[in-house]
This record gives C-alpha cells, structure tokens and sequence, in this order.
C-alpha cells in the first residue's frame, strides 16, 4: 500500500490525518485479495487551520474528531460528509487545558527557558471515553524542552525531569472541568516522555494503562541521552489506579486543581518544606519544596508506593510510543528500538547486581563496540504482546527487555548524576545515602555525593530487569525477547480494527503507524500471536 502523505509529519507523531482517514474512505475490498488496499482521502479544514504536528488524534462519542498537537492544545473538529471521498470541517473548538500547565526546571523552580517552550507542553496520548453528552478526554504531556542528540546534542537543558501529567478534562455541558490526575511522572532529558494510554475496566477496577519512555537507549547511562539513569517509573507500561484516585480529595495549585502527586525521594541538595533533614527523626517526611517538580537526574525522582495508585503494569520498554487494549482483553505495545551508537547496555549486565555507573566506553552501544558478550543495540521497532486477558494478568510479570538497575537492584544500583550541561565535569556515581552527621553505617553528610536519604525508590528488586533482550536476537544471559513482531523504524501508533467492513477480514487485526507514511496491518491468530504482517 503506498500513499503520499501531504502534510510534513513530527518524527514521533502517531497518526497523520490522511494516513487516518484511509482506514475509513475511498476504500475498495475484493474477498479473494489476501490484501487489503486502500485508497487516501484528504480531510478539507475548510478554513478551520490544519494538523501540521498531530501526535494523536480519535473520534470521540459526541462523534466529534478530537486532535492532539505536539505542544499540547487540543482541537474537536466537527467532520461533514458530503459524498463519497468529501469530508470538511465544518466546526472547530480549541481546547487549552494541557498547554497551560506550567513547566519548571529540573530543580522545581519556574522555567527559565525561552517563552515558546515554557508555554507549551510536549503532548503525546490522547484517549476519549465518556458519554456523548459529557465526553471525558485523558492527556499525558511533560516538558516542551528537548535536549540531549548526536554527540550530546543540545545536553541537559535543566528540562524537568519529573514533568509528566496525566490530565482529565471532562464537558460539563457549558465548559471543560480540567483536573491533573497524576503529577510528577519521568520524562527523559531526549524526547521520550509519557506516552500513549488506553481506559479500560481490570476485575471491576477502572484503570488507565499508560506508555511511558525511558530515559537511556540500552538502559545505561551515555553521552546522546545527557546521562541520564532510568528512573523507577520510567522505561515501563503503567497502570493508574482511577478508582483509587477518584476517591481522593481534589486539591488545588496556584489555580489549577489537581488529585495526586507522586512522592519522590528526598533530593539531599534541597531544602525539605519542614526543615527536617535527618531520617531518623520521627518528624521526617522527606518532602522537598516544589515536589512533586524537579527530578534533578533521578536525586528527586517519584518513589513506586506499593499499592499505591501508580504501579508497574509491564517493566522494560525503551520508549513505548503508544498501547492498544483489544476487545478480547488483550494488551500490546508499540516500542521504539535503541538507536546504534547511542547508549550501550548497562555495568553488570546480565546479572542482580546491575548498576547506574558510567562506563565511558559504552559497550553495546553499536556493532562496533558490543559488550563483552557480544551484544549490541540493533536500532529495532517492535510489536510486544504483554497479555492476552488482562483480568488473569499478574501485574509487573511480563518484562519486556529494557534494563532498569533500580528496578533490577534497589539498594546496590546507585545513581549516576552529570551536572554540567555538556560532558561529565562534576559527575558522581553515587552509591552512600546522605545523613546529616554520617551517623549511620556507609552513610555521608555530603550532599554532592549522597543519595537521597529515602534511597530507594523501589522497595523489592525484580532481577530480571538487569537483562538487555535485544527484539530479533539472540541473548547470551537468559531467555530471548519474543515481540509478536520486529518492523521498520518509528512504527508507534496502535489500534485495533473493530469494524466488520470487508467482511470482517479486518475485525480483531491491529494497525500501526509509521512517521514515514506507512500503515502496517497485523493479522493475528487466535492465541493473540502474529498470523501475518501487511504494509
């Protein structure tokens, strides 16, 4: 199926609405084709503007068409059909609640970077649910700012680490009631953020399940992602409990309301809000001023609470762009594979003792420098089934071949910290918590070297997160990785095909989106597993 596709299109972006448009018009089918082709319809804005960087976009039940630009607005088209392959806009509302949010520096002060970024937020999942009276919108987004690239790129340009929300707006009839249901979640110091989500009902519980990147390439710190150590939450699909949440308290920030702040850890460069330092201290509570803002390299990173509303669903993704919950209760997701000469696989790999700490050499980091068991980054998108009922699913079981170290080794991971915008002047792999008079065995007072007092941010070690299983390869230290499927680069967008068109050959496939203009059909057989692959 080859289509031009008019509009340039965002590197990462999730559908374009051409490419969407072509699931639905100028369609011809023929029961004897094994495949099915379609044909491209343009979508006339009819004056209404255009989606020049769209990253995700669906129709909602009021049967409007709700698009999500890059930098965080959000419009509700109305579409008129006015015969076949002639569809136009005949009606557009904008919607700021997202773009509004305001962003912060990695130390929880107010962002000091230019206007345009600090105004805006890098937002890509968008989910409509609801009724067609009061639909209900979920939105991730975090820090418009992008660092890191080739070479150091751009480096750590002081973006919050610790910027993803997850945003709820609901019509209320006359207006959009905004609410910020989870705050504080990781995004990288690159692009790879809080990323595509899915509502959906797990044993009477209503969940959202959530994409969330991760922070380095093979899950170790490097040079192209700005050093940066993969954080207890990132690298990962995650739930969010929303019947927890929705039976808390709705609180407020300087104007905007909000439920859940994610606790993180007790940063020790920074002043607690009770001036209370010393962990033995029956008053201590770690809070630091501007929590939950500011993961400052992982010092301050959000803590995984156990039974708390926030957990694992599914660990070891690099950067899972978006997730698809089937009909049948089945979950798969999309992840962008590591990019050759980026990033290699972690100290110890392979092993619970796997660590945060630096090695300038980067094994694994491409063909021509593989680690010492000759693995390297293969720069592989692919299609992974995490499960095919999610009501018998045990949460956090399947791991998915990205390493965490904290995940994997709680208390002997440590953190790798670089201060500086470029290069590693100031860096320190720290392995001591900080206490404020050393009091406690291993421990230091100096707050340049320690870890957070409240280290770790996970509380039980799940080994298997210290393996690297490279998608299509063989892994010398434990099972292989098994996607359903490996595919071109930037594949990211899912969804399932519900329809009964072409004489239900579709219903139950998946379709992915690719940057590069290509739209892969996935035909599945019964046990969820690949049938066969279309593009």
């Amino acid at each position: 199926m080859n289509l031009t596709i008019k509009n340039a299109c965002f590197s990462r972006q999730k559908w374009i609405l051409a490419l969407f448009y072509s699931l639905f018009i100028g369609l011809f089918f023929s029961p004897l084709q094994a495949q099915i082709d379609f044909t491209k319809s343009n979508l006339n804005f009819n004056g209404f503007g255009s989606a020049p960087i769209t990253t995700s976009l669906t129709f909602g039940p009021d049967g409007r068409l709700y698009v999500l630009e890059y930098p965080g607005t959000i419009y509700a088209l109305t579409v008129k059909r006015n015969a076949s392959d002639n569809y136009e806009v005949i009606a557009k509302e904008t919607i700021t609640g997202v773009k509004s949010i305001p962003n912060h520096d990695d130390d929880g002060t107010t962002c000091s970077g230019p206007s345009g970024s600090c105004n805006s937020r890098e937002s890509t999942g968008l989910a409509v649910y609801g009724t067609a009276k009061n639909p209900i919108l979920y939105v991730t987004s975090s820090d418009y700012r992008v660092g890191s690239g080739s070479n150091g790129g751009f480096g750590d340009v002081n973006l919050d680490t610790n910027s993803g929300v997850i945003t709820k707006l609901t019509w209320n009839g006359i207006s959009w009631d905004v609410i910020d249901l989870v705050r504080g979640l990781p995004r990288s110091e690159e692009n790879h953020a809080t990323n595509g989500l899915e509502f959906t009902t797990i044993n009477g519980i209503d969940y959202l399940i959530v994409a969330q990147g991760g922070h380095a390439n093979g899950g170790a710190a490097s040079v192209n992602f700005s050093y940066l150590c993969e954080y207890a939450l990132s690298g990962a699909i995650l739930s969010v409990n929303l019947s927890a949440l929705e039976k808390m308290p709705v609180l407020n920030d300087n104007g905007r309301n909000y439920i859940y702040n994610l606790p993180t850890l007790d940063d020790p460069t920074r002043a607690n809000v009770n001036g209370i330092t010393d962990p033995n201290n029956p008053s201590y509570n770690g809070v630091d001023i501007n929590d939950p803002w500011g993961g400052n390299d992982g010092l301050n990173q959000a803590i995984v609470v156990p039974g708390g509303p926030v957990q694992i669903f599914s660990p070891g993704y690099r950067n899972p762009y978006d997730l698809v919950v089937t009909e049948s209760g089945a979950v798969y997701t999309t992840d962008n594979g590591a990019n050759g000469g980026w990033g290699g696989i972690p100290v110890n790999e392979g092993s619970a003792t796997v660590t945060n700490a630096y090695d300038a050499n980067e094994p694994g980091s491409d063909s021509t420098s593989s680690a010492d068991d000759g693995e390297f980054m293969n720069n592989t998108d692919h299609l992974q089934l995490i499960t095919t009922n999610k009501d018998n699913y045990n949460f956090g079981s399947f791991y998915g071949g990205h390493p965490n170290p904290i995940r994997a080794n709680p208390t002997g991971a440590g953190l790798y910290t670089a201060p500086a915008n470029l290069g590693t002047v100031g860096a320190v792999f720290r392995t001591q918590k900080y206490h404020p008079n050393s009091s406690t065995p291993g421990s230091t007072a100096d707050v340049n070297i320690a870890l957070p007092a409240n280290w770790p941010p996970v509380q039980t070690a799940n080994s298997v997160e210290g393996d690297w299983r490279g998608p299509g390869i063989p892994n010398p230290d434990g099972p292989d990785d098994d996607p359903i499927t490996t595919w071109g680069t930037n594949t990211n967008g899912i969804d399932e095909y519900t329809a009964s068109n072409f004489g239900g050959a579709m219903k139950g496939g998946l379709l992915a989106g690719s940057s590069r203009g290509i739209l892969r059909r996935v035909e599945l057989k019964a046990d969820g597993t690949l049938k066969k692959i279309y593009t």
